[in-house]
């Protein structure tokens, strides 16, 4: 895994190769207070310290929460765990579902959903609440005992008239 292009963007960092229009959508997802976002464009992209990396050389301060940006395709959330004890406990957090940017019309850059079927038409379906759909892997407290919160994501992004919907 050694070699995956990240760059820095507004957000935190993408990390992973990707269609021009995908690392565009990417770069408009804004900065969130106390959160380092990392966009990983490619779903096989699940190596620590390829991440570490890409958070510390994109200006991570080892304090922020994480935010990844990414598909659950199975087992992001188990990687969320290791990425938090990788990084000395920082909060991760991650969607539970496919995740889509680049949704026309006001609302969050990044919404969670899943994909149906209209007439033989894959479209995105929000089974979430407008900024819903998020975890956050934290320690286990008593204020958590499983370790983990309900999170969401309510940052706009630029409106696009395009209609452009991608999904990673």
């Amino acid at each position: 895994m050694r070699g995956v292009p990240y760059v820095a963007a507004d957000v935190g960092v993408i990390v992973g190769g990707g269609a021009a229009e995908l690392v565009a959508a990417a770069m408009l997802l804004p900065k969130e207070a106390g959160v380092h976002g990392v966009v990983l464009l490619d779903p096989g992209v699940r190596d620590l310290v390829v991440i570490k990396h890409a958070l510390l050389a994109s200006g991570w301060n080892g304090r922020d929460a994480v935010r990844l940006f990414a598909s659950e395709h199975g087992g992001l959330a188990r990687f969320a765990v290791d990425l938090r004890q990788w990084l000395g406990g920082v909060a991760v957090a991650h969607p539970i579902d496919l995740l889509w940017f680049g949704v026309s019309g006001p609302g969050p850059a990044a919404r969670v959903g899943s994909l149906d079927d209209e007439d033989g038409v894959p479209v995105p379906v929000w089974r979430y609440a407008e900024d819903g759909g998020w975890l956050w892997q934290v320690f286990k407290s008593g204020q958590h005992p499983d370790g983990w919160a309900e999170g969401n994501y309510h940052l706009p992004a630029p409106v696009s008239d395009d209609g452009l919907v991608l999904g990673l």
